[in-house]
């Protein structure tokens, strides 16, 4: 027990580490632009600077940011939490070219090796957090340590009643210290040296006063406070120097800001005859003479009250630097669910939905179009139509598209099934954007690849078949067919970058292969050590999808795969995996009425945060049960779950974990009741128990809620 405590412990430090080091960086830039327009509003009243830098408090401790398009953040998770577990380690700076220069170098470095116990950079992550954890004490354990030195530096002060035309307010004189300053955050106290005459007393008491009704007693030491938490990022330093210049200069403008010039030169003396150099960077006090004396003298001596027009562009540059700085960019990758595309002939009711085989972001492709290569493997006609959707007709010719948003631009292509050309694959049809229909030939079996563009949300790529009846299946067995290909040319960086091409397998396994002396070897003799299935879900997809590959690579992931499918990042493009087949998962999980194993009890119920499975404990070797029918995608080990299997049901993933053994493989189709492992206790497990996870159409579920028994 202790040690899953110790490693959920790890866990979260080492997340909230992550999530503290990417809000530093959005609002490394934020404070930038803070510092930058500081430069230009030097006229501006010095209370705009103190609002700047409110924004800056406000970005570093809010955890979240809203999304918008005219952010300027270049990204707005650098590094993001899953970098301590991915097989590929990256950031994503916002910049490509960085990112191209910079992710190979830290994949190469701190790819976990399969014979390693300890992730490398799960190790990073955690040394990094530790220390920033060690920083962070230190920086406070500084801050109370001077606050009560100061105490008992002033603790022999005697009390002064002082009224002046500022009011009243706790005034101590002291005789230990050099220069007035203010102690306290709920109550705060003014101190001031016992050897200053009284009309000195009086402008270091209207300065004091201003400080404490403008609440720089309270905003000061947050800044400090925030400063501790992110004590890495140097920008915080910078910015923390220039808050407390900003906030002494709007304190000093609001003392002054009705007085004449005589009144103007007797507070500049004043300030001169308090100034202290201070060395140590300090959360309190709010020092009279402290902060650049000779800056705020010249200020001072200068000052004039700025124009109304002056401040209203003020505002209007802390509402834009509010907007695109306190805004994190629009996500990349599309949220929302493609457009539906359905097909039907003119006249006629039935109506098929396409089947959307990919949707790639506006700003990944620049267009898009069908390659073809040479198969010996043809698909029968019953094949093709359990891959992909078909439309039966006899002599209907007119074709209508019907698209749920309308798109701005349609291709549609087509292929001849039954009698395929040497020489083109596929051929542009005659598509009308007025009438949304084109006429199509009843003389064969066709494929139809349409590739509709929205301005907005992306291109999506449709996928459908027209099947004739009656037409039978080409009897010459060394027919080559097309593997159809989705190429999107990638817009060139410079005029000198190359288009390059991002392929990818429609459904269906069209790529010949055979099983040779214990690898796959395709037909242009190409070889594979694995063949995998992998299952995940893209961000927007509506549905679950299902590859099936052939690999090099025995860490391949669904993640991996489908980012490689439309990345216009080479580096994310597959050089050692051949897709086979693409499937999306359309059935729907109605739940299950197998219990796993022969205990009823369970010890750890589901919690969708901190624990998104249900452990169920018993003997080691007790039998493990397949709790619905379905397919085994993967067996094998994992450090910290011990013995794995994942099953694919319907559109489930049912995740067994901690087992003794595995009785099933990949790629074995199992039945509800099916005996597929043994309970056990491998992994990060504090006893005999088998842990179980379910996950419906991508989304983690409590197992218990879809138990029918």
């Amino acid at each position: 027990m202790f040690v899953w405590l110790e490693f959920r412990r790890e866990e979260k430090m080492s997340t909230i580490f992550l999530k503290i080091l990417n809000i530093s960086i959005t609002a490394g830039w934020l404070i930038l632009a803070v510092i930058a327009l500081r430069l230009l509003l030097t006229k501006a009243p010095k209370w705009i600077s103190c609002l700047l830098w409110a924004l800056v408090a406000l970005r570093l401790l809010i955890p979240f940011s809203i999304e918008s398009a005219m952010s300027l953040i270049p990204s707005g998770e650098v590094v993001s939490e899953s970098i301590v577990s991915n097989q590929a380690p990256a950031i994503d700076t916002g910049f490509v070219k960085v990112n191209a220069a910079v992710n190979p170098i830290i994949t190469e470095t701190f790819a976990p090796k399969p014979e390693a116990s300890v992730n490398p950079m799960q190790m990073i992550v955690w040394i990094a957090s530790v220390i920033w954890i060690a920083g962070m004490a230190a920086m406070l354990i500084y801050a109370i340590v001077s606050f009560l030195r100061l105490k008992k530096q002033v603790s022999a002060s005697t009390p002064v009643s002082i009224k002046t035309s500022e009011g009243s307010c706790r005034v101590m004189l002291c005789d230990d210290i050099k220069s007035p300053f203010i102690l306290g955050i709920f109550k705060p106290v003014i101190y001031i040296p016992s050897n200053l005459d009284l009309d000195t007393i009086e402008l270091v008491f209207a300065h004091e006063n201003a400080h404490i009704k403008r609440h720089d007693n309270i905003w000061k030491p947050l800044g400090f406070a925030l400063l501790s938490i992110y004590w890495f990022n140097p920008l915080c330093w910078i910015a923390y120097i220039l808050l407390s210049k900003d906030i002494e200069a709007a304190c000093d403008e609001k003392v002054i800001k009705d007085k004449d010039r005589d009144y103007l030169a007797l507070y500049s003396q004043a300030l001169l005859d308090c100034a202290v150099q201070r060395k140590r960077i300090s959360a309190c006090p709010l020092a009279f003479g402290e902060n650049g004396v000779k800056g705020r003298v010249k200020g001072i001596l200068n000052y004039k009250k700025p124009a109304f027009w002056i401040i209203l562009i003020s505002f209007a540059a802390i509402a834009a630097v509010a907007i695109c700085f306190l805004t994190n960019p629009s996500n990349k990758k599309l949220k929302q669910t493609p457009p539906e595309v359905q097909v039907g002939f003119a006249g006629s009711e039935e109506k098929l939905q396409a089947e959307c085989v990919g949707f790639a972001d506006p700003e990944s492709v620049a267009n898009a179009e069908v390659v073809h290569l040479e198969s010996e493997y043809m698909p029968t006609n019953e094949e093709l139509e359990e891959r992909i959707a078909t439309l039966h007709a006899d002599d209907e010719n007119i074709l209508t598209l019907s698209f749920s948003d309308k798109p701005s631009d349609v291709k549609v292509e087509f292929f001849d099934e039954i009698n395929p050309s040497d020489e083109v694959g596929f051929s542009v049809a005659d598509y009308d954007m007025q009438t949304n229909s084109m006429v199509v030939s009843s003389d064969s079996n066709y494929t139809y690849i349409v590739t509709a563009e929205w301005e907005e949300a992306g291109t999506g790529f449709y996928l459908f078949r027209i099947s004739r009846d009656g037409f039978a299946e080409p009897e010459d067995e060394d027919i080559q067919s097309e593997i159809m290909h989705f190429s999107v040319e990638i817009p060139p960086t410079s005029e000198d970058d190359s288009q390059d091409e991002i392929k990818m397998s429609i459904p269906g396994e069209f790529l010949g292969y055979e099983y040779v002396n214990g690898q796959y070897v395709v037909s242009d003799n190409e070889s594979y050590k694995y063949k995998k299935i992998l299952v995940g879900k893209d961000p927007g997809a509506s549905c679950i999808g299902k590859f099936v590959v052939l690999t090099n690579n025995p860490d391949i992931t669904y993640e991996t795969v489908s980012k490689s499918l439309f990345s216009s990042n080479m580096d994310d493009w597959l050089t050692d995996t051949a897709i086979i087949e693409i499937v999306a998962i359309t059935d729907k999980f109605e739940g299950f009425s197998v219990w796993p194993t022969k205990s009823t009890l369970i010890s750890h119920g589901y919690d969708e945060k901190d624990h998104p499975e249900t452990d169920i404990p018993g003997e080691t070797g007790d039998p493990v049960y397949a709790i619905a029918d379905g397919l085994v995608f993967y067996t094998g080990f994992d450090q910290k779950k011990g013995n794995t299997i994942k099953i694919l049901s319907a559109d489930a993933v049912i995740e067994y974990t901690h087992l003794d053994s595995i009785s099933v493989n990949a790629g074995d189709t199992v039945s509800a009741g099916d005996t597929i492992g043994n309970l056990g206790n491998t992994g990060l497990s504090t006893g005999p128990h088998l842990g179980l996870s379910l996950t419906v159409n991508g989304l983690t579920q409590d197992m218990t809620d879809y138990y029918k028994n």
